[in-house]
């Protein structure tokens, strides 16, 4: 009875070890592939705005480019800076001022150029500011967003920009939620037009991360646009022979001696490991798993090996 006893406890302590040895070799990766850096394109959002001989406008720089680095920006007025200037800014938004003083409404074209990785692009937009006077009717007809990269690995991150088609100089007020896919993803803190999403996907599967953005303008009206980001799968990547905790012997050494099937005396528990040299090589000519108690002087001294 005690002996039968010592071999469950020692199956125990065997079945523990090799779950130990399962987390020990084997770690999770992410699949990801790596793309060379390259800027395609630059565009300006809004295309086109009207604003008060006073107001204000933000603008947006949209970049279609591989890679996970950020371009430079540069802004400047290029006609029409008497009405109007632009705060400092080298990143993708810039605010646009005017300063109309005349009786007339006047265009401001505003340019905006990109570099990444060696490569420039640019882009112009034209607002138009209204004389004094003249009023446009602040309002928010609709809003899109889009993504810096629309796939990405299991932990890396995307900057989201929502771009809004407006008139006059609206305040807005922006909510970013993940409608579908947030235990793959999760979102910065923002109420302005970006936000940053990072993946956290431990599936062995890609996910597609749904987000939505709410645009808020004059307390009570509002839009809302929808944009899908796939978020890479995690890989369990296996660097040798592993063994887990579900493996079950093929074979059993009972009392020194290897036989596929347990003795009556040994079933329903694993039998007498290996301790001696001739035992191991006994085992190893049969195949299994084989489990060594001890430690085993390898020397052949017959031979002198």
């Amino acid at each position: 009875m005690k002996k039968n006893s010592q071999k469950r406890k020692f199956g125990t302590i065997l079945l523990s070890l090799a779950a130990l040895f399962a987390v020990l070799f084997s770690t999770a990766a992410c699949k990801t592939d790596s793309d060379d850096d390259e800027l395609n394109s630059v565009t300006i959002s809004p295309s086109e705005a009207t604003i008060n001989a006073n107001g204000q406008t933000s603008l947006y720089a949209n970049v279609d480019k591989k890679g996970s680095g950020t371009p430079v920006y540069k802004w400047e007025i290029t006609s029409g800076g008497d009405y109007a200037e632009l705060s400092e800014s080298t990143t993708g938004t810039v605010t646009l001022t005017a300063k109309n003083t005349d009786t007339v409404e006047h265009e401001v074209t505003v340019k905006v150029t990109a570099t990444y990785d060696g490569t420039t692009k640019d882009a112009t937009t034209t607002v138009k500011i209204l004389a004094p006077g003249q009023v446009v009717e602040n309002t928010v007809t609709s809003v899109t967003v889009s993504a810096e990269k629309n796939s990405i690995a299991c932990d890396e991150s995307t900057t989201l920009t929502a771009t809004p088609v407006y008139s006059g100089s609206p305040e807005i007020t922006y909510t970013w939620t993940i409608s579908s896919g947030s235990e793959y993803a999760e979102l910065s803190a923002s109420t302005t037009g970006t936000v940053t999403l990072t993946a956290k996907n431990t599936t062995t599967e890609a996910q597609t991360v749904t987000v939505k953005v709410t645009a808020a303008y004059d307390g009570t009206n509002s839009v809302e646009s929808t944009c899908a980001v796939t978020v890479g799968a995690a890989a369990v990547v296996e660097t040798g022979n592993v063994i887990k905790a579900s493996d079950t012997p093929i074979g059993f050494v009972v009392d020194g001696t290897f036989s596929t099937t347990p003795t009556t005396a040994s079933a329903g528990s694993y039998s007498n490991p290996v301790t001696t040299r001739d035992e191991l090589i006994a085992a190893i000519s049969k195949g299994g798993l084989i489990y060594i108690k001890g430690m085993i002087d390898m020397t052949d001294t017959g031979s002198g090996t």
